[in-house]
């Protein structure tokens, strides 16, 4: 767009970025671009400086015409036109600001969208307590379970312990903590 500030974001934050912001499709997709996010909060943003300014100037019109109505030196078509003008650049400072209290609203319920997501995608990832190799599995992807269902069977393979028998003839060879090959 013409007029349009460019930027650069690593390509982490591009992701996060289009995870948490911009305004989706019915389907959840992106229709927006970052650079048209940050536009649409600049424009809000300027919305109300605008909005301000035009406020200060139009409150200090009404305070000359209320100053020169009272001496008689304004009529009052132009005094009210100075109040009515007041009136419409309160309201526009107003509508400004709640579009822009909106905006951080959109954004602070799509960041939370995005934690309970992120919460969510955690909650369902499982992890073993110690390393090993799984020896039988009790689940299958896809199936739901309860919380504290067991899935796997995990065998620790640091330290591995074997018990087993010997014949005889072999005793004098062998010795306890002797490494063992397979």
């Amino acid at each position: 767009r013409p007029g349009m500030s460019t930027f650069a974001l690593s390509e982490n934050a591009t992701t996060i970025f289009n995870l948490r912001y911009p305004i989706r499709d019915a389907e959840g997709k992106p229709t927006e671009t970052p650079e048209e996010v940050v536009q649409r909060v600049v424009q809000n943003v300027a919305s109300v400086k605008q909005a301000a300014a035009n406020l200060d100037d139009a409150k200090s019109a009404y305070a000359r015409a209320e100053t020169l109505s009272t001496r008689g030196l304004l009529s009052k078509v132009d005094k009210d036109t100075a109040e009515t003008r007041l009136k419409v650049s309160q309201a526009n400072y107003d509508a400004a600001l709640d579009n822009v209290r909106s905006l951080k609203a959109s954004l602070l319920d799509r960041r939370a969208a995005f934690e309970l997501a992120r919460k969510k995608v955690a909650d369902a990832s499982i992890r073993a307590p110690v390393a090993g190799a799984v020896a039988d599995r009790f689940v299958q992807p896809g199936e739901y379970i309860n919380v504290n269902t067991p899935v796997v069977s995990i065998v620790q393979m640091s330290p591995l312990k074997l018990k087993t028998a010997v014949q005889e003839k072999f005793a004098s060879v062998i010795r306890p903590g002797q490494k063992v090959q397979f």
